[in-house]
């Protein structure tokens, strides 16, 4: 239930309170009977259960007119001869009406929200000036929107159809309405408030000294500034993936020694302590000199780990832990192993007096490979001398309780839904997901530039990918992927590249011609791969 009632410069129903549940017996017809928000059945709050919302169009709109009539509801919101006054008078009045009647969601239809001007230009000018006043609101009551959508049925000029007119005209008022709509209903419905980690391995992001990342060239101080400057309200967590020696290419191509090695991760980690890293991933597990023992591996760890919270606690800074020897596996760790490691590394914590760590990460099956995954947690086929999933999976969970850590799971891109889903029930605290989003954006930056009639430089961009060679260590032994498909997976990794940043600002200019904005494009796709994962995380119910 909304936790404030929300009145503005005049109260619109002020012989009217909260309504409250006051049972089948209540005599007063202001009250609910049998609906009691607070009430659990079968594990949840009944407002779960119903989910109520009010609608803007219906509730506040609708002056109950007819074919046999004009409509005789006179709303004392909308006798202002100026429309956008009543606009904003229409709008104190609903949140009033929200929050007195107890409903936790609204939903609109952007002409609700604001009156149509006389141009394209002051229909987005009022809709926006109207979204944040309502964003305003929200924030005051504690209402929440449940959708938004366009009004394209209302006006004469849709008599023949809105995305679907003869009359082009009409096509193209239509979609910068619906626009303006999107718009509006992503900025009021931005107050999800989800924890979500940007893990950023050393490839992807790193000290200038390595010469950044390939993700924008970014430096770790300059990747921290921006997320900072974006995350307003603080709900993005900035995590290493992947530190340690050799965890750079550069370190590798310098056949760095092990001491050099270990030293240059030193280095890269206090740069993300500096930056504002809250969560470092150590995984000491690459040697360009052979594959190291679990033991040498662990002491690795311990030596890292010790160096990163002492630098730490010298900065006055706040880090918690990731451990993990993570190399993609079709099959899952042993029990046998994950107890050796968590005993060894706790022990260590206690005499050191350093805190314990927050997340192990432990293979329960994943591998990607190619645009796929390969392992043994979502595949119905039983993999020899392997337990399944559902069953050594919750026997991990139990380990990492013994010890108080929480399970990570990597390489989670591409699971089925349904594998989704199994995750929070597992017990898994966290998962990683990387590659799926970037080819997503490249898929559809490609389909976008080939409807476009771009086909040239989406010709130029496969090209510029395929010859990059980022695609070889995703292809399976056997592949039967195309040089596009190849191109596709490599994609995202020459985003930050001189020769494709000349290209998108070529096609950015040619495709805004006809009237779309590339990077808005682009956010949406790879928004609509992420909800998948919040909504079978049940995260979020809906998008």
């Amino acid at each position: 239930m909304p936790n404030k009632i929300t009145i503005g410069q005049k109260e619109y129903f002020p012989n009217i309170k909260r309504i409250k549940y006051e049972g089948p017996d209540s005599k007063d017809p202001l009250t609910f009977r049998y609906y009691d928000a607070k009430k659990v059945i079968s594990g949840k709050k009944m407002k779960d259960h119903f989910r109520f919302a009010t609608a803007y169009w219906h509730t506040f709109c609708g002056k109950g007119g007819d074919p046999f009539g004009p409509g005789t509801k006179i709303y004392p919101w909308n006798i202002s001869e100026d429309p956008m006054k009543a606009a904003r008078d229409k709008l104190d009045a609903a949140f009033e009406f929200f929050t007195k009647l107890g409903t936790d969601f609204y939903c609109f239809h952007d002409l609700d929200l604001a009156p149509e001007g006389n141009s394209t230009k002051e229909s987005v000018k009022n809709l926006e000036e109207m979204t944040k006043l309502a964003h305003k609101k929200q924030n005051d009551s504690g209402m929440k929107l449940l959708w938004g959508t366009a009004n394209l049925f209302s006006h004469p000029r849709y008599m023949n159809g809105a995305a679907t007119n003869p009359d082009f005209n009409v096509v193209t008022y239509a979609a910068s309405q619906v626009k303006g709509a999107l718009d509006a209903t992503i900025e009021l419905a931005n107050d999800y408030s989800i924890p979500l980690m940007l893990v950023a391995s050393r490839r992807q992001i790193d000290s200038e000294v390595f010469g950044g990342g390939y993700v924008n060239g970014w430096t770790t101080p300059e990747f921290s500034r921006y997320v900072t400057d974006k995350d307003k309200k603080a709900n993005v967590i900035l995590a290493r993936d992947h530190g340690g020696p050799w965890q750079n290419n550069k370190e590798k191509e310098a056949e760095l020694s092990l001491s050099q090695a270990m030293e240059s991760s030193k280095a890269s980690y206090k740069v993300d302590i500096d930056a504002g890293f809250q969560i470092l991933h150590i995984d000491p597990s690459i040697d360009i000199f052979g594959v190291p023992k679990v033991n040498v591996i662990i002491d690795r760890i311990c030596e890292l780990y010790e160096f990163c919270w002492s630098y730490a606690q010298q900065q006055g800074k706040e880090i918690i832990f990731e451990i993990g020897t993570e190399e993609q596996s079709e099959t899952s760790s042993t029990l046998e192993e994950l107890d050796y490691v968590l005993e060894i590394i706790f022990d260590f914590c206690q005499k050191n007096h350093l805190p314990k760590p927050t997340f192990v990460v432990a293979q329960t099956g994943t591998r990607v490979m190619e645009t796929r995954n390969i392992g043994s947690f979502d595949t119905p086929i039983r993999v020899a001398d392997e337990i399944p999933a559902d069953i050594l999976v919750p026997k991990m969970i139990e380990i990492c309780k013994k010890f108080g850590v929480f399970l990570k799971q990597h390489n989670t891109d591409y699971l089925s839904d349904e594998a989704l889903k199994w995750l929070p029930r597992l017990g898994i605290h966290s998962a990683n997901v990387a590659p799926e989003f970037g080819i997503a954006e490249t898929k559809a930056l490609v389909k976008i530039l080939e409807t476009n009639g771009l086909e040239s430089s989406s010709d130029e961009f496969l090209q510029l990918a395929f010859d990059s060679n980022q695609w070889e260590k995703w292809m399976l032994p056997n592949t039967k992927a195309t040089d596009r498909d190849r191109a596709i997976i490599a994609g995202h990794y020459i985003f930050a590249t001189a020769q494709f940043v000349e290209i998108k600002q070529r096609i950015t200019i040619e495709l805004k011609k006809k009237g779309l904005e590339l990077e808005e494009e682009l956010k949406k796709i790879v928004k609509k791969s992420i909800f998948r994962y919040l909504r079978n995380f049940r995260i979020i119910r809906n998008t």
